[in-house]
């Protein structure tokens, strides 16, 4: 009986890397042949911030838009343009690639053959890759929590094949990432509800909620509008919740709040507004 549940918990294994593999080369394949640069304004801006936070010169742009300029103005009378505060973008994607651009050193002078510069090749675009199978592994095990295995398999299909899959993975902006930490979140509050309808992982069940709520954290981080999927996500756990409501919504919201205040208070110490 053991030799046949490692066996089959290793063909299940062996699927799933395949899987994997076909998605990647499906993935892969369509960037290598539409991927020419980035094209949107904001993508490039993205970058740029990313590239200042890589330097040392802190969450800053030189891109300055007349908004921006009487916004800060209205606060600091006195500030001058040049490297100013970022106050269009919120932090998590800009954070992450700087992260990366560190490991890797890209350089940021423009390509001629393939359009775009070595960052774009050598970061942005593998991060966009990465982050979108990831969302599809993530569609794949709660279809498996939710459904069943053809109900997942049919849902992470109709996913990575998606025009609006795809075009947010070549279009440079924090999509892929928002996906990712908004599907999370979704699943881990799911699977934790079905298993406080059992009674059963008592630590289980906390650690998914903490979970949740960190990638909630995250989604908020990268588009200070994902604030309402925090809000649905404590109306899902208070309503659906049958063991330990009441300590689990205290939970999701000390994690989830410590995910971003520390932001709101860099925010307030730059003197930006808690949002910037």
């Amino acid at each position: 009986m053991v030799f046949g549940i490692q066996r089959t918990a290793g063909v299940i294994w062996l699927r799933v890397v395949f899987y994997g593999c076909l998605a990647l080369l499906i993935l892969g394949g369509y960037a290598a042949a539409r991927f020419h640069g980035l094209r949107s304004s904001e993508a490039m801006e993205f970058s740029h911030v990313a590239r200042n936070i890589s330097t040392g010169q802190g969450f800053t742009t030189r891109c300055v838009r007349p908004f921006d300029l009487w916004y800060l103005q209205q606060r600091s009378p006195d500030s001058v343009p040049g490297l100013i505060q970022d106050v269009q973008h919120a932090p998590a994607y800009p954070l992450l690639l700087s992260w990366l651009y560190r490991l890797t050193t890209p350089t940021f002078d423009p390509v001629d053959a393939r359009g775009g510069c070595d960052a774009e090749y050598q970061v942005i675009l593998p991060l966009a890759i990465g982050l979108t199978l990831l969302c599809a592994l993530v569609i794949f095990v709660t279809g498996l929590w939710v459904f069943g295995p053809q109900e997942a398999k049919l849902a992470t299909v109709l996913y990575v094949v998606s025009n609006l899959t795809l075009g947010a993975m070549l279009s440079g902006v924090p999509v892929p990432l928002l996906s990712l930490a908004v599907t999370l979140s979704c699943g881990l509050a799911i699977r934790a509800i079905q298993l406080s309808a059992t009674g059963e992982h008592l630590l289980g069940r906390l650690l998914l909620i903490a979970g949740s709520a960190l990638a909630a954290g995250v989604a908020v981080l990268t588009d200070y509008s994902m604030i309402a999927v925090c809000v649905g996500l404590l109306f899902l756990l208070a309503l659906q919740l049958q063991r330990l409501r009441w300590v689990s919504l205290l939970l999701f919201l000390i994690v989830c709040g410590g995910v971003i205040a520390p932001w709101l208070l860099h925010n307030h110490h730059r003197g930006v507004g808690v949002l910037g």
